[in-house]
């Protein structure tokens, strides 16, 4: 049996825990592509510093600068007791590493940092993850992020539905592994994690490891790649974008639903369905940054991600023509005021609409149609 290869990965020195605004500074993160033992690895991340599983080119994290790397590290804050896990089959022939996040075994005001351990688990691969960088166009990568990194997807999507049958537990809490350019922070033992908007607590001191030899052969990678381009022909077909005429339409449409503050509270306080509204806004038209910050005003109560300075960098940073579309602004819409379509003019609704003022829109919510009609 071949020795296992040392651990391709990426590394920052940046930061201790979670103390470093990387969402804010993705150009200054420091990555470099650094080949360790597990014992090196892990003295890395218990000194606090981050690691992830890809490598990037010039440095910078993010999907579409994505390349290589020979581990998958997955992200389990599900409350499974650490020698459960160590004693599945799939992490005692495949994984290099087991240790404690820096929120293991706290509590704090913060949903789900309730006192459950919360591990990572990486695993070692025999080569590095294939990547197929198709095109020099950042966006038409950033659109085809299955294609471009089809191998690591499968791998990814291998070791977490293996993991989480051998636990017995439907998924994992945290679908990170989705991310081709997740980050984990590192684990220092020691200080203070400040969450914004929550409950400071004190960094874990769970130092409890295990480390493996294990790693998936290279005709195993073969085999699950093979398998995963089979069951996903349809996700893995070239994604070219809308027309300039389709986007258009699309516009008008996204514009009226933001400049009559459709969307409320139920997109605004959810952060999942704002950061895919940003998104599909940035991908219909660049023009729409005005009226999506206006929107946006009435829920600017000072919350990290609710201000409009972090509203415009999402937005900004989002790529025009991608695979979020129109559609996702329209599902909230349907969600947030069902009646939206029968007053808008883009969709066959009224001729003169009420005009954009929204506590006149939001009287019209729970209204048919028909009986607004005098």
């Amino acid at each position: 049996m071949p020795k296992q290869p040392l651990l391709k990965l990426s590394a920052s020195p940046l930061g201790e825990n979670k103390d470093f605004p990387f969402s804010e500074a993705p150009g200054a993160e420091g990555w470099a592509t650094v080949e360790w033992t597990p014992e090196e690895l892990i003295d890395h991340i218990y000194k606090g510093k981050p690691v992830n599983a890809c490598l990037f080119l010039n440095g910078k994290r993010g999907s579409e600068n994505s390349f290589g790397g020979n581990t998958v590290i997955l992200d389990l804050d599900d409350g499974e007791p650490f020698d459960k896990v160590v004693a599945t089959p799939i992490v005692q022939r495949y994984a290099a590493l087991v240790y404690h996040s820096a929120s293991s075994g706290c509590v704090s005001n913060k949903p789900d940092v309730d006192g459950r351990e919360r591990l990572r688990v990486v695993f070692c691969l025999q080569d590095e993850a294939e990547t197929d960088r198709f095109t020099e166009d950042l966006g038409v990568l950033h659109s085809n992020v299955k294609i471009q990194h089809l191998q690591r997807c499968a791998l990814n999507d291998f070791f977490a539905g293996q993991l989480c049958e051998q636990l017995g537990i439907p998924r994992l809490k945290d679908n990170s592994h989705k991310s081709i350019s997740q980050m984990m922070y590192g684990n220092s033992g020691k200080g203070m994690i400040t969450p914004k908007n929550y409950s400071p607590y004190p960094c874990s001191t769970d130092r409890r490891i295990w480390i493996g030899r294990g790693f998936l052969p290279t005709e195993d990678i073969q085999r699950i790649t093979d398998a995963y381009r089979t069951r996903k022909a349809e996700d893995l077909e070239l994604f070219t974008g809308k027309t300039n005429e389709e986007r258009s339409k699309d516009a008008l449409v996204a514009h009226w639903i933001f400049d009559n503050d459709i969307l409320d509270e139920q997109v605004y306080k959810n952060r999942d369905a704002w950061k895919y509204v940003m998104f599909a806004a940035k991908s219909i038209d660049e023009e729409l940054l005005d009226v999506v910050l206006k929107s946006g005003e009435r829920f600017d109560d000072g919350h990290d991600w609710r201000t409009a300075r972090e509203t415009e960098r999402v937005f900004n940073q989002a790529y025009t023509n991608s695979r979020t579309t129109v559609a996702t602004i329209i599902h909230w819409a349907n969600i947030c005021c069902p009646e939206w379509r029968s007053l808008c003019p883009h969709t066959g609704g009224m001729v003169n609409p009420p005009p954009p003022i929204s506590a006149g829109m939001y009287l019209l919510k729970g209204i048919s149609a028909t009986s607004i009609i005098i």
